[in-house]
C-alpha cells in the first residue's frame, strides 16, 4: 500500500510542478500559484492511513488560504462571479449540508459537510480567478497549459501502469491489494483518481485545445499534444460519458464560438487520426475486450451502453422515492442514510433536488444561469478565457447528468476546483466586457464594426 501512495505522490509533484512552472509563466503571484498548483496534486495526502476521511488533498489545506486571498480582493471580485459564487453555494453547499443535519445519520452530516467546505474553497478560486484574469488578460491564457500538461502526465503515468512497471491505483487499491490482477481495467487507473474524475480532466485538456486552436508556434504545438492526451486519457480511462461530453462540446462550441474557433477543423482532423489509429490499432490489440466495451457506445452497442441503463434505475429509483415521500420536494424529508450520498442517484442535478429539495435545485440552477450567460454573452468577441471558461461548462453540464459537475464529493473535488477555476477565467474577461460603456444600439454597432465571418457565426449561434 506505501508503494501505490508514493507513486502516486510522484505522479501528482510531476503534474503540480508542470502547473507552477506555467502559473509562474503567466504572471500569477506566488501565493495564488500556491493555490493554483494546489489544484493539480490529486493524490490523496493521507490514503495511507485507510478509510474514507483520509481523502485530504492538497487543495483542502489550500482552501482557507483561497478565501483569505479572495476576502483581500473582494472590491475588485467581478458582480457577476460573487452572484454566481452566492447561489451556487447556497444550492450545492448550504441547502443539502441544513437538510442532511437535521434528518439524516452522523456520517451523512461529515461527507455533506466536506463537500460544502470544498465548494467554499471552489467558489474563493473561481473569484480568485477572475480577479487574476482581469490583471493579466490574455497572459493568464497560459494557465489552459497546466490543464493539457496534467493531461499529458496522467496518460504517461497510466500506459506504464498498464505495462505493470508502477502501480498508482490507491483508490481501487485500498483495502484489496490484488485489485490490479483481479480487474485488468483497472490499471488504466492512475494517481489515487476515481474512474470518472479521470474522464472529467481528460475532457478539461481536450476543451483547452479547442480554445487554443488560434494559438501558433510551440504553444500551439503544446496545445495540440495536451488535446490528444486529452482525448486519449478519456479512452484509456473508459469513461463513455466523458466521451460523449467532450464530441457534443466540439460541435456546440463551433458553432457558439464561431470566429474563435475557425481554425480548428484541420487540427481536430489530425487529433482524431491520430486517437483512431492509436486507440483501433494498439489499444485494442493490447486489451479488445476493454476497449470494445469503452468506444462500442459510439456504435450504440447493448454491452456498453449497461452502464448507462444503470443510471437510469438510479433515476427511476429517485421517481420512486418521490412519489413515496413527496415532502423531499420541499427539502423536509431526505432519502440519504448510511447506505445513499448525494452522488447515489448518478446525476448531480437529481442528487441535489433530493438533498434539498427546490431550494437546492432552484439555488443550483440560478447559480449555473448566471453563469453560463456571462461566460456566452460575448461569445463573438471571446478571449481565450472566455472560450475554456464557456467549454467547460459545456462539457460539465453534460457530465453532471451522469457523473459530476459543482458537488465536490469525496471524489471529485480536484475536477470541480479545475472547472471553477476555468470560469474564474472566463468570468475575468466578461466582467471587463461589462465595464465598458455601450451605446443605445449595441448589437447594430457589433455587427458593423466584426468581421463577416463573425456576424455569420453570431447568426448560426
Amino acid at each position: 500500500m506505501m508503494e501505490l501512495w508514493i507513486t502516486a505522490w510522484i505522479i501528482s509533484v510531476i503534474s503540480a510542478g508542470g502547473a507552477w512552472f506555467f502559473a509562474r509563466q503567466a504572471g500569477l503571484r506566488l501565493m495564488e500559484t500556491m493555490v493554483f498548483v494546489s489544484i493539480f496534486f490529486p493524490a490523496p495526502l493521507f490514503i495511507a492511513m485507510g478509510g474514507g476521511n483520509s481523502f485530504v488533498y492538497a487543495y483542502d489545506l489550500m482552501a482557507p488560504l483561497a478565501v483569505g486571498l479572495t476576502l483581500r480582493r473582494w472590491n475588485k471580485v467581478p458582480p457577476m462571479a460573487k452572484q454566481v459564487a452566492g447561489w451556487l453555494l447556497a444550492g450545492v453547499g448550504l441547502v443539502p449540508w441544513l437538510v442532511v443535519f437535521f434528518l439524516a445519520d452522523r456520517e451523512s452530516v461529515l461527507y455533506t459537510g466536506i463537500s460544502f467546505y470544498r465548494l467554499v474553497g471552489a467558489m474563493a478560486v473561481m473569484c480568485l480567478m477572475a480577479v487574476e484574469a482581469g490583471r493579466l488578460e490574455e497572459r493568464s491564457a497560459g494557465l489552459l497549459r497546466a490543464v493539457g500538461w496534467m493531461s499529458i502526465v496522467l496518460v504517461v503515468a497510466t500506459v506504464l501502469q498498464s505495462h505493470g512497471w508502477i502501480n498508482s491505483n490507491v483508490f481501487y487499491s485500498v483495502g484489496r491489494e490484488d485489485s490490479l490482477e483481479e480487474n485488468d481495467s483497472m490499471r488504466y487507473i492512475t494517481a489515487g483518481l476515481f474512474r470518472g474524475s479521470i474522464g472529467i480532466i481528460g475532457a478539461l485538456g481536450w476543451v483547452s485545445f479547442l480554445a487554443q486552436c488560434q494559438a501558433g508556434g510551440w504553444r500551439g504545438a503544446f496545445a495540440f499534444l495536451g488535446g490528444a492526451a486529452g482525448g486519449l486519457l478519456i479512452i484509456l480511462c473508459g469513461s463513455k460519458t466523458s466521451l460523449l461530453a467532450a464530441m457534443v462540446t466540439t460541435v456546440a462550441g463551433r458553432l457558439l464560438f464561431g470566429s474563435r474557433l475557425q481554425r480548428l477543423w484541420k487540427k481536430l482532423a489530425v487529433v482524431v487520426v491520430g486517437l483512431v489509429a492509436v486507440a483501433g490499432v494498439y489499444l485494442y490489440a493490447k486489451d479488445e475486450i476493454y476497449f470494445s466495451y469503452t468506444l462500442g457506445v459510439l456504435g450504440l452497442s447493448d454491452e456498453s451502453l449497461d452502464t448507462f441503463n444503470y443510471r437510469q434505475e438510479r433515476w427511476q429509483e429517485a421517481t420512486d422515492l418521490l412519489q413515496e415521500d413527496p415532502k423531499i420536494v420541499m427539502g423536509v424529508s431526505t432519502p440519504f442514510g448510511s447506505e445513499r450520498g448525494m452522488a447515489y442517484f448518478h446525476n448531480e442535478y437529481i442528487g441535489l433536488f433530493m438533498s434539498g429539495g427546490l431550494w437546492s435545485a432552484g439555488g443550483y440552477f440560478v447559480g449555473l444561469f448566471l453563469l453560463a450567460r456571462a461566460l456566452f454573452r460575448h461569445r463573438r468577441r471571446a478571449s481565450t478565457n472566455a472560450v475554456f471558461g464557456g467549454l467547460t461548462f459545456l462539457v460539465s453540464l453534460i457530465q453532471g447528468a451522469s457523473v459530476n459537475h459543482m458537488a465536490p464529493g469525496i471524489f471529485f473535488g480536484c475536477t470541480v476546483f479545475m472547472a471553477t477555476c476555468a470560469y474564474g477565467l472566463g468570468l475575468g474577461h466578461a466582467s471587463l466586457e461589462t465595464e465598458t460603456p455601450l451605446s443605445t444600439a449595441p448589437e447594430a454597432e457589433e455587427a458593423h464594426d466584426a468581421p463577416a465571418t463573425d456576424v455569420l457565426d453570431g447568426v448560426r449561434a
